[in-house]
């Protein structure tokens, strides 16, 4: 079943007007039974794919065949092709296989086939055989028991079990290189259209789409899972204290609120299913995030504010936990003489950093001793394993939602659990508690958020997790 899903397109190739799949009770029960009713129903020569083992358990089934001897024009012949691999193939791919002797893994879960015959087998109920042990051995048979229109026994004597896992992880790993090359080529397209990333400016008067008749700028930025509307409170409040001049602009970050989609279409689907990898150490749900880092996502959005938006200065940046991080990374870049984009940033930029993470602040009263390297990178290696944690269960409740259909209600109970969690991190400090109306309101945000956009949020808690990022920010502050 598992060979055909992968490798057999029959109604292409072979003009074959039907196909059907039966497992049996327990995996491998009644599967002659089954393709001679079938058989009988199609009215037409078919035939039987079927591994050794399971050819085994039902081999009293071969005496209702119509029979070499007796052929009647009212039954239907099966041609049985068994793969002979002597034993439980299946088995050999699990991890158990690995174990060998420990677990006498050949007699229990290998279950060799070798001391039985089914030539012999055939010749008791009176059916054709045949066997082949090569590829073009193998057509021949299998014409001559079409044409002979009888029903047949046709063993393929295949690779030994470990040979053929072999072969099998070859080939999946050169469809995986093939398909790699694609979605990459694919990626690169997509990473060459940048991104605009879309602002909202706000005035003493109202809201505002342009940014006309100011002269000084303030950014500001939000955090992970937020958006652009987050600052709406804030920003309102800050254009009645401010003077009329300055221009008060949120954005929204890569992967959230109206960005454009990080992960899409073709990606979305078939990178999760790339289980095998191909080359290096990541998974392939990670293939974005190593082009999400919190540099590129600055770079994003300092390109898109001065290239889509018309800004070639900002006078002052709030940034709230990733976006603090973000303006920090900002900040680092415009000093950067290498650095070759708008540098919208200057010595003189006000930084208004709230619950961010400034990396290791080690300034010249305190020396970095092999201790606090060895407690840093502890703490980097235990943050990016929560990170990974976490955007492997955004990935798979969103999989889970695509695959099962879930929408709307159904799919804000699927995710509530999951905020639930987050929002309980001691970091939060009781905010369920301390503020229920504010949390119920901000849970209604995040689940509009995470519904629409789990796996791109997913590739930027990984990307830009401050577990990958240097570990000195505050020293360009």
């Amino acid at each position: 079943v598992r060979d055909a899903e992968f490798f057999l397109y029959p109604k292409r190739m072979f003009g074959m007007g039907a196909v059907s799949v039966n497992r049996g009770a327990s995996g491998i029960d009644g599967i002659f039974s089954s393709a001679e009713g079938f058989a009988e129903a199609n009215g037409a020569h078919t035939m039987l794919l079927i591994g050794d083992l399971a050819a085994l358990h039902d081999i009293g089934s071969l005496h209702s065949l119509p029979k070499t001897q007796t052929k009647s024009a009212n039954r239907s012949p099966l041609t049985s092709v068994v793969v002979n691999n002597d034993g439980g193939g299946i088995f050999s791919f699990l991890p158990i296989a690995q174990h060998g002797r420990d677990v006498n893994f050949e007699e229990f879960w290998g279950t060799p086939t070798n001391s039985f015959s089914f030539e012999r087998a055939a010749e008791a109920f009176g059916v054709s055989y045949k066997s082949a042990g090569s590829s073009d051995d193998f057509k021949v048979a299998l014409d001559a028991s079409i044409y002979q229109g009888e029903s047949t026994i046709l063993e393929a004597k295949v690779v030994k079990r470990d040979a053929n896992v072999r072969v099998h992880k070859e080939i999946t790993v050169q469809v995986n290189e093939y398909i790699s090359a694609i979605l990459d080529e694919a990626t690169k397209k997509q990473q060459q259209v940048r991104q605009h990333l879309p602002i909202k400016i706000f005035s003493s008067n109202d809201l505002k789409s342009t940014n006309d008749n100011f002269d000084k700028t303030l950014l500001l930025i939000h955090g992970w899972m937020g958006d652009k509307t987050e600052w709406d409170d804030s920003a309102l409040t800050l254009t009645k204290l401010m003077p009329s001049n300055w221009s008060i602009i949120s954005i929204d970050l890569c992967g959230h609120g109206e960005a454009p989609p990080i992960v899409q279409g073709l990606q979305k689907v078939i990178r999760p299913l790339q289980r095998i990898r191909t080359s290096g150490t990541g998974s392939q749900d990670k293939s974005f995030s190593s082009e999400y880092t919190i540099d590129s996502v600055a770079q994003y959005v300092m390109h898109s504010l001065a290239v889509d938006h018309g800004i070639d200065k900002i006078h002052a940046v709030a940034g709230y936990s990733l976006g603090g991080r973000v303006a920090m990374a900002m900040n680092r870049l415009c000093l950067a003489s290498t650095y070759n984009g708008p540098k919208l940033i200057t010595d003189h930029t006000k930084m208004i950093l709230l619950s961010t993470n400034p990396g290791l602040m080690s300034g010249s009263t305190e020396v970095v001793t092999s201790e606090i390297l060895r407690k840093v990178n502890s703490d980097r290696s235990k943050r990016m394993k929560s990170d990974e944690r976490i955007a492997t269960i955004m990935r798979t409740l969103s999989k889970r939602a695509d695959l099962c259909g879930i929408k709307s209600s159904n799919e804000h109970e699927l995710w509530n659990e999951f905020l639930d969690s987050w929002y309980n991190s001691p970091i939060w400090g009781d905010i369920k508690i301390r503020n229920p109306s504010s949390y119920r309101k901000m849970i209604e945000k995040r689940l509009d958020s995470v519904c629409s956009r789990a796996e791109d949020l997913a590739v930027i808690l990984e990307g830009c997790s401050p577990a990958v990022g240097t570990n000195l920010e505050w020293k360009f502050m």
